[in-house]
């Protein structure tokens, strides 16, 4: 093909006696992949070619003919989102989590493959099309790798949101030497009971003792995942939240 937009050659044609050592080099022009060399019955080329297969070299035998054959790529684009509001947000953000791959450009007919991992904080959500229809083919069994055979230019996202803490708050009394469980108000308020927050926020409850009691202190269940880092001022517990705890 006499247009270079495809791809262009560094000889088309060359003269001279058989015995002669002759070579051709094929590039690939923007959009276009270069997929072989083939011979003038439409066999491809497996001998005497570059590590990269892009240059043909022989010792001239006859009259010959070589093809490059050219291939038009497609670009499959992979992007994250996060969940702002109600809002899906296109992000950058390291943090929110990562890709192997971004982008993927080849011809048609190829596979395309990306793997999302959340960051610290995060849960994967999944994967969606560029309409913002949830993927359900293609997958690996967690979810989190998506694979398929090209067809034309595509963009799928894959979604990350934060991840929800439930928060637990109770009230005390002491009874003798031991201390129950109670839900009197007239020992005692609380201004949270129970509070779902995002992983790494700010978060704590203040204490307010009923008539005839007095507070003692916050105590932390040791099964659960309320940060060593907390602290108390008078009667208010904060910590940032990172797991369920009570």
């Amino acid at each position: 093909d006499d247009d270079n937009v495809a791809g262009k050659l560094d000889r088309y044609s060359y003269v001279d006696v058989v015995g002669k050592d002759i070579s051709a080099t094929a590039t690939a022009g923007e959009g276009y992949k270069f997929v072989g060399w083939y011979d003038s019955t439409g066999n491809k080329v497996t001998t005497g070619l570059s590590s990269d297969g892009k240059t043909i070299s022989y010792t001239t035998t006859g009259n010959a003919t070589y093809i490059a054959r050219f291939e038009k790529t497609v670009t499959q684009t992979f992007d994250r989102q996060i969940l702002e509001g109600s809002t899906w947000i296109k992000t950058t953000d390291n943090k929110v989590g990562m890709l192997t791959n971004y982008t993927h450009t080849d011809v048609v007919g190829a596979t395309a493959t990306s793997t999302a991992t959340a960051g610290t904080g995060y849960k994967f959500v999944g994967w969606y099309d560029s309409t913002g229809n949830k993927v359900t083919v293609g997958l690996s069994s967690d979810g989190r790798t998506i694979s398929y055979t090209t067809t034309g230019a595509a963009t799928y996202h894959d979604r990350f949101e934060k991840v929800k803490v439930t928060q637990t708050y109770k009230r005390q009394v002491k009874n003798g030497e031991t201390w129950t469980d109670t839900d009197e108000d007239t020992v005692g308020t609380l201004s949270h009971y129970t509070h779902t927050t995002e992983y790494g926020s700010e978060t704590g409850a203040t204490a307010t003792a009923g008539t005839g009691y007095e507070f003692v202190g916050w105590y932390k269940v040791e099964t659960t995942g309320v940060a060593e880092t907390a602290t108390t001022t008078g009667t208010t517990l904060s910590y940032t939240a990172t797991d369920d705890a009570t």
